[in-house]
């Protein structure tokens, strides 16, 4: 088996095809996983381990259930055997996988509490490296298999409340297995639940600091919660909405990361609108998401940023946060949004920076729909409509634009409307 792993390294196409061929045949043979154990129990070579444990993986998946008990249990002590002696971390992740591959099959069947016994004795060692191999195997068997752990999670969330206060690796790892538990949280574990949530926000803070990449994948635990078990949340609203608000307009964070923190505030502000309006937030909300419209930072002259739907992951800070306005003044009392913003906007009208007057434009087309009626009723639209055309013969380019969309916007939505004027 190592001679084909060494023949797929070859940097020659037809090595490679000629050892993939054969590899291929072999695959279809259960005689495979032997060979396979063997590679990932003893080659000194650690890119041999990893294609090993993948592709045992990938084998086990369609024959586990045909092996019978005696293989089952050599398999399963062989697996955490190598797990807790690999030292190279791709390779233990590999592991990792076919562990948690192999404990969707097993717990089910409660048959395999040597993994809980090493994932217990792993998350309290005294060594930090066993700890993070202790929640990244915690994590991936959450992943795979959490509703039958289901039993543990209180002692789990007890764990949780010191790993959150571990090393950025091992918060990282932590706010990932809260995020799998999210959704086989039950009632008798939702108030241990919530109180780690004090601990989330300062972990993703610290993992913001070394890694943007993880502190964005950790705030998939708020979009978990808002979802599954907002309640959760909920004690911590007006410290939770101003943590992202810090994120969301920060211009030295990445976009990513600034995006993901407005859509945290979009569904907070969408399903807790009632506590939203009595409380002071909003009028915070609001300019912050105008003054990340008339950013320039990444932005600069590009004519569609504010305008455009694209996937969360590509879209910029300024156009989401247009989003995020249209979705408040869809769903909040239009007085409680259109007044507060025509204020904000005002001063940006006559502006000499062209990307506030281009802001100003968006924000206020952006309302259309929502606060169509109030609009109507409370006599603004003459005076919304002359400054609109007002600012098609604009002399910046994106400008004109953002005055374009405008009137569609007005044209759709208050239609009967604008064609009276």
């Amino acid at each position: 088996m190592e001679s084909i792993f060494a023949r797929l390294l070859i940097p020659d196409n037809e090595t490679i095809r000629q050892a993939t061929v054969e590899l291929q045949e072999i695959y279809k043979h259960p005689s495979i996983i032997p060979s396979l154990c063997e590679v990932l129990e003893g080659s000194q070579n650690p890119q041999y381990r990893q294609y090993a444990a993948v592709l045992l993986r990938k084998r086990l998946v369609k024959l586990w259930k045909k092996l019978d008990d005696g293989t089952h249990s050599k398999l399963k002590a062989m697996l955490l055997l190598v797990l807790t002696r690999e030292s190279v971390h791709l390779v233990r992740n590999a592991i990792i996988h076919l562990v948690a591959m192999v404990a969707k099959e097993e717990l089910p069947l409660e048959r395999w509490s040597g993994l809980l016994l090493l994932i217990d004795q792993l998350c309290h060692s005294q060594h930090p490296n066993e700890r993070l191999v202790g929640v990244q195997l915690l994590s991936s068997v959450l992943d795979s298999s959490g509703e039958h752990l289901h039993g543990h999670f209180k002692s789990l969330l007890t764990l949780f409340s010191s790993t959150l206060e571990d090393n950025s690796l091992i918060m990282f790892n932590t706010i990932r297995c809260l995020t799998y538990m999210v959704e086989y949280i039950g009632d008798d574990h939702t108030a241990v639940f919530r109180e780690l949530i004090p601990k989330v926000v300062p972990a993703i803070q610290q993992l913001l600091a070394e890694s943007e990449d993880h502190a964005c994948e950790a705030m998939e635990l708020f979009d978990e919660l808002i979802e599954c078990e907002v309640a959760i949340v909920t004690p911590y609203l007006t410290p939770l909405i101003e943590f992202c608000l810090t994120l969301s307009a920060n211009c030295n964070l990445g976009n990513t990361i600034r995006v993901k923190a407005l859509s945290v505030v979009s569904w907070l502000a969408t399903l807790k609108k009632k506590v939203l309006v009595k409380s002071q937030m909003l009028q915070g909300i609001l300019r912050v998401l105008v003054t990340i419209m008339a950013s320039s930072h990444g932005e600069d002259d590009k004519e569609d940023d504010m305008l455009g739907e694209e996937e969360l992951g590509t879209q910029s800070p300024g156009s989401y946060a247009a989003q995020v306005l249209d979705v408040l003044s869809l769903n909040l009392p239009p007085e409680r949004v259109f007044l507060p913003v025509l204020h904000l906007l005002t001063p940006w009208t006559s502006s000499d920076n062209k990307l506030e007057r281009k802001a100003a434009l968006i924000a206020t087309a952006v309302m259309a729909e929502g606060c169509s009626e109030f609009i109507r009723k409370q006599g603004h639209l003459p005076s919304i409509m002359q400054y609109i055309y007002n600012s098609i013969s604009d002399k910046e380019p994106i400008v004109c634009n953002a005055a374009l969309f405008a009137v569609g916007q007005f044209s759709e939505f208050l239609q009967v409307c604008v064609n009276d004027l």
